[in-house]
């Protein structure tokens, strides 16, 4: 008996000795080399936490997760000698308190201003609910948004339902119905149109962040890691990312566009 209890710890040995926690990668910034394969770190690549990790850049950064331990920020560990650091893995944001906006309470320019303030992700359609007093809208008094491409300012008059104020991401990234690239959009103004009064009046600013193809890949690893996890956790985890990693979303237009791309409800 005895003997059979010390051949099952030396059969062991190698799973404890040996065992290994793989992770999905969601996002890179920079350039991580995997120095066993010479493969970059990319959008859902799976590798091993034994794995050395070369960090091309002191900033470069990669966000992964693992289905059990959760998500993680990877940042070398020693910024003077680059190819022989080690990882450091940093745990993500996904238990800290989201800073996410809400647009249910917009009534003065100050709730405007605190809303918008800062990068904020615009998705296909971004509605915000706006009940100011001191900006009545209909046909004739409403806000629009003001970028400049080219050297010329592009004035975009926003959808109006209700007290809703609608984000058309197409409508936006175009100019006489030919699409132009977000990345040319770095700076947005909001602005308030009087129609009786013909003035025009800046609100805010924002650094605008759209929901591309990229953006939706690293949800969709995300989700993937999480399939047995509850709506809430995988909502909180997706809202913690993007605040973290892009901007301030709004929590309503965001379920939404989990709900449209991913089926998530």
């Amino acid at each position: 008996m005895k003997n059979l209890f010390t051949i099952s710890i030396v059969l062991l040995l190698p799973v404890i000795l040996f065992s290994q926690t793989d992770y999905r990668v969601i996002k890179v910034n920079g350039t991580i080399t995997i120095e066993s394969s010479g493969k970059n770190l990319a959008t859902g690549l799976t590798f091993s936490d034994k794995e050395n990790l070369l960090f091309k850049q002191s900033t470069a950064q990669a966000a992964v997760i693992n289905g059990q331990k959760g998500r993680f920020v990877i940042t070398p560990s020693n910024k003077e000698d680059l190819m022989a650091s080690k990882s450091n893995y940093i745990p993500g944001l996904s238990n800290i308190s989201s800073r996410a906006g809400s647009s249910s309470s917009l009534k003065n320019v100050v709730d405007i201003k605190n809303y918008f303030f800062g990068k904020f992700v615009i998705f296909d359609m971004t509605r915000i609910v706006i009940s100011s007093d001191d900006y009545p809208m209909n046909e004739v008094n409403y806000f629009y948004l003001r970028y400049k491409y080219n050297n010329e300012n592009i004035p975009k008059k926003l959808t109006l339902s209700g007290d809703t104020i609608i984000i058309d991401r197409n409508s936006l990234l175009s100019i006489d119905g030919n699409p132009i690239s977000a990345n040319e959009v770095t700076e947005i103004s909001l602005m308030y149109f009087n129609g009786e009064k013909k003035t025009s009046t800046f609100i805010t600013s924002f650094e605008p962040v759209f929901t591309d193809d990229a953006v939706k890949e690293e949800i969709k690893v995300i989700l993937d890691e999480m399939k047995n996890e509850t709506y809430s956790k995988k909502f909180d985890s997706i809202i913690a990312y993007l605040n973290e990693f892009y901007g301030k979303p709004d929590k309503e237009n965001l379920k939404e566009w989990l709900k449209v791309n991913f089926g998530l409800k």
